[in-house]
């Protein structure tokens, strides 16, 4: 029949125009969030989204649609095959076209280094354009093939090859434990050298002691001239760690008199490097000879170390003498720490002593490549080169100095440059930033070490006088009381500030006993002047007139009779002779006409006759000049 159904076996035949228009199930759409960018790049490639077809276009139309979307896909993914293919083939073809060449000729560690560095900066380039993802696998398994490849036996050939690197190359490998281990005695001192050449006292501390452990610990008094060099560079890292106090005095009972021996050698730079004056020139001369035969890096090592004690007690000349002699032995000599130092202390010699002509000279013989490879660590050069330009630099060259952070992490190891800073700082009317970098320096130290020498105290309480602040100034003086018995510096200073802090007869007397302790021990204007003042102002003629009378007995230097002069006048004018001490300070300003002091007095007494009636210590100070008897550079 016709109208006879087919039997369905009992199963219902799902007419599919009703499955097709039967409720679907509900889809949990969130259109809160943006699309990705790469669905937004697929939308905007769309063109049924981007309103090209309409519903109503014939079925062809979505065929072309969706040939349109595949050839955009392939044609990103052919892209980005294409930029990893020419990435792997770029890090490869550096790779080999560095290393290559130099492995067939079998060259040492240092071609390795440079080709390891060479893929690293090749793949940190590919990271920044987007694509390093899929290189780093293959940098990473050369870099590794690298190191395996280094020759087991070549331990000691590879460690002189590091003589021609730059000291932050040989630093940088010497992260490595089994490259540390395998430097004989010569690549530990290059090592050594570079870590302080490059002003990381710590690092070169460890190094040291985890290789020769108490033997550089200065615990004996045997000291061989086989370690000397390896000891005095330890003794160097140790002595900037603690603030240049002495490190090795447990070996002095090796030199009880000074003979050519290497516990004398050790005493000697100990001594010499202190930042206070030592009497050493019957040691050096005993040294200089028997050190004739020795190796030329001992031989630099007396020299810088005299020159560091000659420099402190004045001798620019021949502190030039010995360092240009020490100069000499570099052509034959790698030790790059002695060579940025002495040429360092040859520049900060040309500057005291004011010589142009010399510090040109030192100029030309700089070390070019080392400047070049560590531009920061010869900031200070830059700096004492302005000092010798015109006046009108210094300034701003301090102001760039300070910037850097360099200023105190680099150079807070040289006492001899950072008094120097001071000084300028104070002349220039820059003493709060000096102030800062004084106090940035002893952040830096170690708190239990701090006191142990006291010059760095000492510049922070100039600094401070220099603003007129007494009291800190007191306070800061107050711990090295207990410390420095015997300093006519620290007893000069502590009356100053007594002078600014208060002014009351009686502090007035306490500021005389210290200036008296001075003169007892060093009888120089500076202290005899500030006892007069002080007595005058605290209405005590008769001391004061005996303190002069004292002076006039002590042999006087060459500049010192102006000053006693004016303080002549000062005593005359305070027992009411007005008449006598203006007659002497007329005479004064006519034999000394560069001496402002008296110039400037007799003007404020033209201006107001009563000038100096009261408070001589307030009316005296202003007219000084910062390094007078009662200036924050006193004594200096």
């Amino acid at each position: 029949m016709a109208d006879e159904q087919p039997k369905s076996q009992g199963k219902k035949i799902i007419n599919p125009v009703e499955a097709s228009s039967s409720v679907a199930p509900e889809l949990s759409l969130d259109f809160s969030r943006p699309p990705t960018p790469a669905a937004r790049m697929m939308r905007e490639a769309d063109p049924i989204e981007a309103g090209e077809f309409s519903a109503e276009e014939p079925l062809h139309a979505l065929h072309q649609v969706s040939a349109i979307r595949y050839r955009s896909v392939e044609h990103s993914q052919r892209g980005l095959r294409l930029a990893l293919g020419v990435g792997l083939l770029v890090l490869v073809l550096a790779a080999l076209f560095v290393a290559l060449p130099y492995y067939l000729m079998r060259t040492d560690r240092a071609i390795n280094l440079a080709t390891k560095n060479s893929i690293r900066f090749v793949q940190r380039g590919l990271e920044r354009h987007g694509i390093g993802a899929k290189t780093r696998p293959l940098a990473s398994s050369l870099i590794r093939h690298l190191k395996l490849t280094d020759a087991p036996g070549s331990e000691a050939a590879a460690a002189r090859a590091w003589q021609d690197m730059e000291c932050k190359f040989l630093i940088q490998e010497a992260l490595s434990r089994r490259f540390r281990g395998s430097l004989d005695s010569t690549g530990q001192y290059l090592l050594t050298s570079c870590q302080l050449a490059q002003d990381i006292p710590q690092a070169a501390l460890r190094q040291v002691t985890e290789i020769y452990g108490d033997a550089v610990q200065f615990q004996r008094s045997s000291v061989s001239w086989e370690m000397l060099p390896i000891q005095l560079l330890a003794g160097e890292a140790q002595r900037r760690l603690q603030t240049f106090s002495l490190v090795a005095p447990k070996n002095y009972p090796g030199c009880r008199r000074w003979t050519g021996s290497p516990s004398c050698v050790l005493k000697f730079v100990d001594q010499a490097r202190q930042p206070m004056r030592n009497r050493l020139d019957d040691g050096y001369a005993v040294l200089r000879t028997a050190m004739m035969n020795q190796s030329p890096v001992l031989q630099a090592w007396l020299a810088w170390a005299a020159a560091s004690n000659l420099a402190k007690l004045g001798n620019g000349v021949q502190v030039e003498r010995v360092l240009k002699d020490a100069a000499g032995l570099f052509p034959e000599l790698h030790d790059p720490f002695l060579q940025r130092e002495i040429f360092r202390m040859r520049m900060l010699n040309a500057w005291r002593l004011r010589d142009k002509k010399l510090s040109q000279l030192v100029w030309k013989s700089r070390p070019v490549a080392m400047m070049e490879a560590d531009e920061a660590g010869f900031f200070d050069i830059t700096l004492l080169r302005a000092f010798l330009r015109k006046s009108g630099n210094i300034g701003p060259a301090l102001d760039e100095f300070f910037s850097h952070p360099e200023s105190y992490q680099r150079y807070r190891f040289d006492p001899g440059f950072v008094r120097l800073v001071v000084e300028q700082a104070i002349r220039h009317q820059r003493a709060v930033d000096g102030l800062a970098y004084i106090d940035r320096i002893q952040e830096q130290q170690d708190d239990d070490k701090t006191l142990d020498s006291e010059w760095l105290p000492l510049l922070r309480v100039r600094l401070l006088l220099a603003q007129s602040n007494g009291l800190e100034a007191l306070q800061t003086l107050q711990p090295l009381e207990k410390l420095v018995v015997r300093s006519q510096e620290l007893a000069h200073l502590k009356g100053t500030a007594m002078l600014h802090a208060y002014s009351t007869k009686p502090y007035r007397l306490l500021a005389a006993a210290e200036f008296q302790k001075a003169a007892n021990l060093e009888p120089r204007a500076e202290h005899f002047f500030a006892l007069i003042v002080s007595f005058l102002d605290s209405k005590d003629h008769s001391r004061a007139e005996s303190a002069f009378r004292f002076w006039q007995r002590v042999k006087s230097k060459p500049g010192v009779e102006a000053w006693r002069s004016l303080a002549q006048g000062l005593l005359h004018y305070g027992q009411g002779r007005e008449g006598v001490a203006m007659q002497i300070w007329k005479e004064l300003a006519q034999r000394n006409p560069g001496f402002i002091v008296v110039k400037s007095l007799l003007t404020n007494l033209r201006e107001d006759p009563n000038y100096l009636k009261d408070q001589l210590v307030k009316k005296i100070i202003p007219m000084l000049p910062v390094d007078g008897p009662l200036g924050p550079l006193a004594v200096f």
